[in-house]
């Protein structure tokens, strides 16, 4: 059984390390996607250029335990998959052992390993938000999606700020609030509630977290 899982496990670590088509690739200046480079950082730090932020859709499959009782032996592996880039002398799908503790008396063992991926399948991500970024600032159109694929907002920015009305939406689509500029730091908000419409008057520093 304990090799049956293992090799599962090793064909869980080669799909992320040699899927090719939508696969996100992990680099240290940048991530390329469809042949296409994404989240890239200026010689002053500042975030350039078109950028997507991306989110796991598989979470159950990052971590995997294996549990095996042999006849001489028993114990449990958890293994933890990290998707980020390699750093110098690594390679797609590294095991690195974190933690290790053997009971000699009772022959049991306890690992933990770190794999380490930097490529993503399509199964394995959802695209959250895509736009660009001039000297670390969203300017122009950024679109916004749920897990589901829906739309949560289409955002028009200017050095970071939006200067266009936005609605946010909820993941079965129905529409949850409205923003309408009043003017540069005056808005009005609407909110969809099970009560009927609630309006009110706010500042941009008031709904930051939400245009961010």
């Amino acid at each position: 059984m304990r090799t049956i899982i293992l090799i599962v496990g090793l064909l869980i670590v080669y799909w992320n390390c040699y899927a090719q088509n939508d696969t996100i690739y992990l680099e240290k200046e940048y991530i390329k996607l469809n042949d296409k480079i994404f989240n890239q950082i200026n010689s002053k730090g500042e975030k350039i250029g078109d950028w997507i932020e991306y989110g796991l859709t598989e979470e159950v499959y990052n971590i995997e335990i294996v549990h095996w009782d042999g006849d001489t032996s028993a114990g449990m592996e958890t293994i933890n998959y990290k998707y980020r880039p390699l750093e110098d002398g690594e390679h797609c799908g590294i095991s690195i052992p974190i933690s290790k503790g053997i009971d000699t008396i009772k022959s049991y063992s306890e690992c933990v390993y770190n794999v380490i991926i930097n490529k993503i399948p399509k199964q394995k991500y959802y695209i959250k938000a895509s736009g660009h970024y001039i000297d670390g600032h969203k300017d122009g159109k950024w679109n916004y999606l749920h897990e589901n694929g829906v739309t949560k907002k289409v955002i028009h920015y200017s050095k970071g700020i939006p200067n266009q009305d936005f609605q946010l939406f909820a993941k079965d689509k129905s529409l949850m609030m409205e923003f309408r500029k009043i003017r540069d730091n005056e808005w009005e908000i609407i909110k969809y509630t099970k009560e009927g419409l609630i309006k009110e008057i706010m500042k941009l520093e008031e709904f930051k977290t939400i245009y961010e």
